[in-house]
């Protein structure tokens, strides 16, 4: 029987063995969460960026919520008999004949009058003229919002600061007391609450306008405060407007809301 002999060098075989060997696996590439564990944590001290909404523009809210009154505005129909309030005082009644731009105009027994615009009571223009609804509706929501938006974004001086850790640095000591942080009350001079004419000039169209009829006393109840206040503004394109409203405070003299009352004088 032919014997074979099979000579194979040493680098054949380290060569076999090495294709035989099992891949070792490509090193995995650094994820975005692989750095972020590797991230030291903020340390104690540093600032957070600051990332408030800026104030809105509150020119341009009041053009869009005028619009969308105005949408709703539905005047008196012509035929249907009404009472206008004038402006001096006392009542003109008759049938509806015409809603002008300028006027209004009725017929009476002895015809048919027409009454300008400007004679009118603020409280008859806002059921007649769309202009006018629109202006005084829009006008109070916007006060409305500006009030909740700032009663909203208000700071506490006193609240603890908290560092990016959730830990607390410490108490922020509180100011010195300051004047609009005042229980709010009459001045004895004139009557006047401060607090309230100064929320009147910061959210009035035309503040420059603001006229101060008269004043109520101030009233408590508990922590929270109310005055009532008559005054006078200028609008848009309406002239003089004389609003009657009950202004509610905070025990801080701050004012968060008002409302629409009938003074009775």
């Amino acid at each position: 029987m032919n014997r074979w002999i099979v000579i194979v060098s040493l680098p054949t075989v380290m060569l076999f063995f090495a294709a035989c060997a099992p891949k070792e696996q490509a090193p995995r590439q650094s994820s975005s969460e692989d750095l972020a564990e590797a991230t030291p944590p903020m340390k104690t001290g540093e600032a957070v960026p600051h990332t408030g909404d800026p104030e809105p523009d509150w020119r341009a809210r009041y053009t869009v919520l005028k619009k969308g009154f105005a949408d709703r505005f539905v005047p008196p129909s012509p035929g249907s008999h009404i009472s206008v309030r004038m402006k001096s005082g006392g009542e003109r009644s008759g049938v509806l004949k015409e809603i002008t731009s300028d006027a209004v105009v009725l017929s009476v027994t002895q015809g048919s009058v027409s009454l300008a615009k400007t004679s009118l009571d603020p409280s008859t223009r806002v059921n007649v003229f769309q202009e006018d609804f629109a202006h005084m509706r829009a006008a109070e929501r916007l006060r409305l919002e500006k009030a909740a938006y700032e009663e909203s974004h208000q700071k506490n001086p006193s609240e603890e600061a908290v560092d990016a850790s959730g830990s607390k640095r410490g108490s922020v000591s509180p100011p010195p007391p300051a004047r609009n942080q005042a229980p709010p009350e009459n001045d004895p001079v004139d009557q006047s609450v401060w607090q309230v004419e100064a929320y009147l000039k910061k959210n009035l169209l035309n503040p420059e306008t603001l006229q101060i009829h008269k004043w109520g006393s101030v009233e408590q109840v508990g922590k929270e405060y109310s005055v009532f206040c008559r005054y006078s503004a200028g609008g848009s394109s309406l002239g003089t407007t004389t609003m009657n409203r009950l202004f509610l405070m905070r025990e801080n003299g701050r004012v968060y809301r008002e409302v629409p009352v009938r003074d009775e004088d």
